[in-house]
């Protein structure tokens, strides 16, 4: 009803359909907090992660190849666990 568009409101747009499970909203609205600010790397992050849990590597690929290296997300963390192959 406000018509508020801008990036950020967009992205919290978008995070509140992937908590109602809307995961194609969700991408929807993370496009367009992108193509508002080609630079907002959190809704990149998040697009690409979407991309990838969608099974669409090369969405997500394209994605996380526009985000620069020193980025880290505010509200994205993950500890990567290895797990060792022992064989008998």
């Amino acid at each position: 009803n406000k018509n508020i568009t801008d990036p950020q409101t967009l992205y919290y747009a978008a995070v509140a359909a992937i908590g109602a499970n809307h995961h194609s909203n969700a991408v929807a609205l993370m496009e367009l907090a992108k193509l508002k600010n080609p630079s907002y790397y959190e809704a990149r992050f998040a697009l690409g992660l979407l991309w990838q849990e969608a099974n669409n590597l090369r969405a997500a690929a394209i994605q996380y190849a526009k985000i620069p290296d020193s980025f880290e997300s505010k509200y994205f963390d993950f500890n990567i666990k290895q797990i060792v192959n022992r064989r008998p």
